[in-house]
C-alpha cells in the first residue's frame, strides 16, 4: 500500500525525526474540493446536507474506532493517552444526553475521521519503520507517522469524497511524501494515479492512498451507524 521508490536504498529512506510544524506542502492539483472549514461558510453548510453524518462529530466509542481501524484496543488507549488521537469529544458516564465532559476526563468519543487517521498512523508507523531494525529508527518512526497523519488528514477533501461515495462514484486523491532539508514534503494529487511526484520519481518516497483508506473507513462507519 506504501512503498519506497524504486532505486532507493534503505539508509536513503530512514525516517529522521522532525518538527510536525515542518511539513512542507505542495499541492499538484486543487485539493480543497469543499472550502476550508468555516462557521460562516455556505459552501461548506451544503457540502455537509449532501453526506448523511458529520464525518468531524464525535460518534464512535474506542472500541468501535478499534475495529474499524483494525488497530488491538489497548493500542488506541495508549495514543489516545500520548494525544496521537484526539476525541472528537468526550462524555462522562451517566452525564445528560449531549453534555460534554472536560477536555482530559470523560470517556472518549471519536470521529470518522478520526477512524481514517488511525489507520493512516498505523500503516504510516509501518511504513516509516520499514527500513531499519534499529530501536532508534522505530521511535523516530512512532514521532513522525502522527504528525504526517495529521496534515494528510487535513482539508476539506474528505468531504468531496463522501460526497462521491453518496453518487456512487468515486474521487481519487492521492500524495507522495518524501524528506527534503530535514522536512516532510506532501505532494497531493486529484485524479488517476500515475502522476510525478513533484520531486521526482528518483527521490525515495511513500505513496499514501488518501481516498482508498478513507473510502474503507467511511463506509465502515456509515455501517456501524446502520446507514448502509
Amino acid at each position: 500500500m506504501y512503498s519506497v521508490a524504486a532505486g532507493s536504498s534503505p539508509a536513503a529512506s530512514r525516517p529522521v525525526a522532525a518538527d510536525p510544524a515542518t511539513l512542507e506542502l505542495n499541492l499538484s492539483a486543487v485539493i480543497f474540493l469543499v472550502p476550508p472549514l468555516s462557521t460562516g461558510n455556505a459552501a461548506l453548510r451544503v457540502a455537509m446536507t449532501q453526506v448523511p453524518f458529520d464525518i468531524y462529530a464525535g460518534l464512535f466509542s474506542v472500541a468501535e474506532l478499534a475495529d474499524m481501524a483494525g488497530i488491538e484496543r489497548p493500542v488506541v488507549d495508549v495514543w489516545t493517552a500520548r494525544g496521537v488521537l484526539v476525541p472528537a469529544r468526550r462524555e462522562r458516564p451517566g452525564a445528560a444526553k449531549g453534555k460534554k465532559s472536560s477536555a482530559r476526563r470523560g470517556r472518549p468519543v471519536f470521529s470518522c475521521r478520526d477512524v481514517f487517521k488511525a489507520r493512516l498512523v498505523q500503516q504510516l508507523f509501518g511504513s516509516l519503520a520499514v527500513t531499519s531494525r534499529d530501536a532508534s529508527s522505530i521511535v523516530e518512526a512512532a514521532e513522525e507517522a502522527p504528525s504526517l497523519a495529521d496534515k494528510v488528514a487535513g482539508g476539506e477533501w474528505m468531504y468531496a469524497c463522501a460526497r462521491a461515495i453518496e453518487r456512487g462514484k468515486s474521487q481519487t486523491v492521492y500524495a507522495y511524501a518524501a524528506r527534503r532539508n530535514g522536512k516532510w514534503q506532501l505532494d497531493v494529487h486529484v485524479g488517476r494515479h500515475g502522476a510525478e511526484p513533484c520531486f521526482g520519481w528518483a527521490k525515495p518516497h511513500l505513496f499514501v492512498p488518501m481516498s482508498e483508506l478513507f473510502t474503507d473507513a467511511y463506509v465502515k462507519c456509515k455501517a456501524v451507524l446502520g446507514q448502509n
